[in-house]
């Protein structure tokens, strides 16, 4: 089964504590970055094609982004710019950033996120526990 960018993204938004903690945009861009240079290191390797993880997110919408947003003189990164913008808070900078993608999607791609899955329910303490003394 392929890779899914928009409902990887789609569970990112729902529960970002799942992937990084706290709702940040350092902690999405590190996320989503470290996940494709991971995936471009293991195609190269494999001789494949280095298609990335992302080409809709990284690929798309940051270069939509610096075209649409970046047009107050502020010199950085599109990441540093939505930092800017959001007055540097790290949650309220990575919800303008999903905010952003999702507009992205709706006008230049006639997209929009799919519902998030709903959570596997956390078995309990003692199930965890019985799981992990019958692999040790």
């Amino acid at each position: 089964m392929a890779f899914d960018e928009l409902r990887f993204l789609s569970r990112v938004k729902a529960k970002p504590g799942a992937f990084f903690g706290e709702p940040s945009l350092t902690g999405l861009r590190d996320l989503l970055t470290g996940m494709e240079w991971g995936a471009k290191t293991v195609q190269q390797s494999a001789g494949l094609p280095e298609n990335g993880l992302f080409p809709v997110f990284l690929g798309g919408f940051l270069p939509w982004y610096e075209r649409r947003y970046k047009k107050d003189g502020y010199s950085t990164s599109c990441w540093g710019h939505m930092l800017y913008v959001s007055f540097g808070l790290e949650r309220r900078a990575f919800e303008f950033c999903l905010n952003c993608f999702e507009e992205y999607l709706t006008q230049e791609l006639g997209l929009s996120l799919p519902p998030a899955e709903p959570w596997p329910e956390k078995t309990s303490d003692t199930e965890e526990e019985a799981a992990c003394s019958t692999h040790s």
